[in-house]
């Protein structure tokens, strides 16, 4: 990741973590340790600001169970009030940005216990061939996940936007196999409205945003968008921060005070065209044996977004719908 460490730098760095010389000492030669070949590849400084660069009243040194349980009661009972049927929030975004690992997230947390719902690899080209609608259970269900197979970089590879543009407007049923040559042909196909898309997160890796992959990624994006026209209220995940800051690999609740994903965050808000606070990094439970309330809450706050979103978008649809009768 050669151009990462371009735009991070690979120096040490920070304000409240500067380590202080200490005095030289003479010690005899030992045998180096064994070095992973990807430890320098992953390993970025960081600067970590006094003040958070995004606010939350409540977050203020509350990063524990109560208020990750408060979260979770949030978007419980904002999908609850919904009318008529569930909240259908898909995910968009490349081969191996961590769609599905997401999904499964959000459900370790509820679960409180890792998950496995979605299907997930580290194959280079899409892992999820179907169209894998997934619905919530305990305090999210009320919602239904949506996973599509990954947009790759190929003209003819991965899933091909006149299929999401379908799947989003409730035109494909569940199990629909994905075809990158050939798309559905839905002329003439009725809308399914249980199977609508109210809210559509976009994936992006940290350690991708700032290459050409993403360029190419985001080409595909503004094809599928002016195919949807006025669609789902739309956001975006940032997922594996913690690739790009030492600091918050260690201590999570340093995000949103670290300068490596501020930065992360600002180029996603200019890759989507959409304003900062639509933008959500994220550390998805992809390493660890057991659920940590202080890491569900980057998660929690971004679920939380896409069911207000979710919301917003069918409380409009219901009025359009009523001036039309």
């Amino acid at each position: 990741m050669d151009f990462l460490k371009n735009i991070f730098g690979s120096r040490q760095r920070g304000r409240a973590h500067q380590p202080q010389p200490e005095p030289e000492v003479e010690k005899q030669p030992e045998e180096p340790e064994p070095q992973d070949e990807n430890q320098e590849e992953n390993s970025y400084s960081d600067i970590i600001y006094e003040n958070s660069w995004r606010k939350y009243g409540s977050l203020e040194g509350e990063w524990d169970k109560k208020y990750s349980d408060t979260l979770l009661d949030e978007i419980e009972k904002t999908t609850a009030k919904l009318n008529p049927g569930k909240l259908n929030i898909m995910m968009i975004g490349q081969v191996q940005s961590g769609k599905s690992s997401t999904i499964n997230s959000f459900f370790s947390i509820t679960e409180e216990r890792i998950a496995s719902r979605a299907k997930v690899g580290k194959s280079e080209a899409s892992y999820s061939l179907d169209l894998h609608v997934i619905p919530g259970e305990g305090k999210l269900q009320h919602i239904v996940f949506h996973d599509v197979m990954g947009i790759e970089l190929g003209e003819k590879q991965g899933v091909h936007i006149d299929d999401i543009s379908s799947a989003v407007n409730g035109q494909l049923k569940p199990g629909y196999k994905f075809n990158p040559m050939a798309p559905a042909n839905v002329q003439g196909t009725e809308v399914d409205e249980s199977l609508m898309i109210h809210c559509v997160i976009y994936i992006v890796d940290a350690e991708n945003i700032f290459s050409e992959t993403v360029q190419s990624f985001q080409t595909k994006i503004k094809d599928l968008e002016n195919k949807l026209k006025i669609g789902s209220n739309r956001m975006v995940i940032v997922t594996k921060i913690d690739n790009i800051s030492n600091i918050v690999k260690d201590d999570i609740t340093k995000i949103f005070k670290s300068e490596n994903i501020e930065r992360v965050v600002e180029s996603a808000k200019n890759t989507f065209g959409v304003p900062k606070n639509y933008v959500f990094p994220v550390k998805n439970y992809t390493d660890e044996a057991e659920i940590e309330h202080f890491k569900n809450i980057p998660l929690l706050l971004a679920l939380r977004q896409a069911t207000y979103f979710g919301a917003d978008y069918m409380r409009g649809k219901k009025v359009d719908n009523q001036k039309k009768s």
